[in-house]
């Protein structure tokens, strides 16, 4: 980069063509926040409670298909004074899909508990997994506001899905 901004070129190692060659796969990065996206996203804060995150390499281990970056603990406060991430959840996968889901399903291991109104972006970043459109990598950076034009309601329920907690609820004791 300090080579681009200075307007040299850059030599063989660092071409396109060098970097192509080194492709493995699809790489997804999420960060997850404490902020509240059914509120349009405002920041939120609190103290956290309870933190769970996905199993997968930290920081130091980066062979894993899940890598979670955090220096949150539980009982630490996340104040509006600083930026409110709570992790960086990077996921691999050998296409864009099998990433996806990695990414999905570790999204599905997160459990964040925080004081009062204590809100994270985790069904945000859920919902975006499910996106026909995001799948597909059809992500302009207009995506959000033509996907969600009057705000972010919540995960909507496939139809399958409906059918398929109905029927858990009716056989439930």
């Amino acid at each position: 980069m300090i080579r681009v901004a200075a307007k040299q070129r850059l030599g063989p190692e660092l071409s396109t063509e060098a970097a192509a060659a080194n492709i493995n796969g699809w790489a997804l990065e999420a960060r997850v926040y404490a902020e509240d996206p059914l509120r349009g996203f405002l920041p939120s804060n609190g103290t956290l409670l309870g933190l769970t995150e996905p199993r997968g390499a930290t920081a130091f281990g980066i062979d894993a298909e899940v890598r979670v970056d955090s220096g949150l603990m539980e009982g630490m406060t996340i104040s509006t004074h600083y930026d409110p991430m709570i992790s960086k959840l990077i996921a691999h996968g050998k296409t864009r899909a099998e990433c996806i889901d990695r990414m999905a399903s570790a999204l599905d291991e997160y459990v964040i508990i925080g004081s009062s109104a204590f809100a994270h972006n985790t069904s945000f970043l859920q919902e975006l997994c499910r996106n026909e459109r995001f799948r597909r990598g059809e992500t302009p950076t207009s995506f959000i506001a033509e996907e969600y034009p009057t705000g972010f309601k919540g995960v909507a329920l496939r139809e399958n899905e409906v059918a398929t907690f109905s029927k858990k609820k009716n056989t439930q004791i």
